[in-house]
């Protein structure tokens, strides 16, 4: 039992890939260049380095926070027999067994 996603999201999914791939492989080439350098002057020698880091720990902190607030209760709500379908949250009935629960735990604990 699918459901059938509208027909903009599978090319926005092609889109969004390649655009990760290219970014993926600009960042390693980047820093393949600047890898010598890195150990001894620091990462703000690397583009990708200077960019993360000018926007200091403080705010890397916090976006952390959202994430996490946001993936717990998700995970809490999922554990709790609800989830998102259809951009509501609905009921759901399921019966956990013994790989569920591992399944479940270790994923928490990453």
């Amino acid at each position: 039992m699918s459901e059938k996603a509208p027909g903009i999201y599978k090319p926005l999914a092609v889109i969004v890939a390649i655009i990760a791939i290219a970014l993926a492989i600009w960042g390693s080439v980047t820093f393949a260049a600047v890898s010598g350098l890195i150990w001894e002057k620091g990462p703000a020698v690397w583009s990708w380095g200077a960019a993360f880091l000018s926007l200091g720990f403080d705010f890397w902190r916090v976006v952390g926070g959202i994430f996490w607030i946001v993936g717990t209760a998700l995970f809490i709500m999922e554990l709790a027999g609800f989830t998102i379908r259809n951009g509501r949250i609905v009921r759901q009935v399921i019966k956990w067994d013994s790989i569920d629960i591992a399944i479940a735990a270790l994923v928490a604990a990453i």
